[in-house]
């Protein structure tokens, strides 16, 4: 499957400081954190459920295998979507290993397969 998601009970808020407290466990940080329905509704467009979209990153991976393979960096940084639809709340991520494939290289692949169990163990426990 090209993504991963889960759903909480917890509310948006509470489950992105989880998030944040247990990314950075593993060294990432949130570069940017984006809701993308307020951005639709400036724009005159009211979408029927709320995502907020989060860029992390762990410079150290992310220097490792831009060092590989400097192609990685059209993928980056990662992103962690937020959706909140009715009563639901989800959270996900297109795998890395499926976008880092496209490259071909093996050795990118399995450097992003450490870094997709990092990012999947932190949605896990936060969650």
């Amino acid at each position: 499957m090209i993504h991963y998601t889960f759903y909480t009970q917890k509310n948006v808020a509470t489950l992105i400081s989880d998030l944040m407290q247990e990314l950075m466990k593993n060294n990432f940080s949130i570069l940017w954190q984006f809701e993308l329905h307020q951005k639709l509704e400036e724009k005159g467009f009211f979408p029927k459920r709320k995502q907020t979209i989060l860029e992390v990153c762990n410079p150290d991976e992310a220097a490792t295998i831009l060092g590989i393979n400097p192609l990685v960096g059209y993928f980056l940084p990662c992103k962690i979507v937020i959706t909140e639809e009715e009563d639901q709340v989800s959270v996900g991520l297109i795998r890395p290993t499926e976008l880092i494939w496209l490259t071909k290289d093996q050795q990118a692949v399995e450097k992003a397969q450490e870094i997709e169990a990092q990012l999947v163990n932190a949605i896990n426990v936060a969650i």
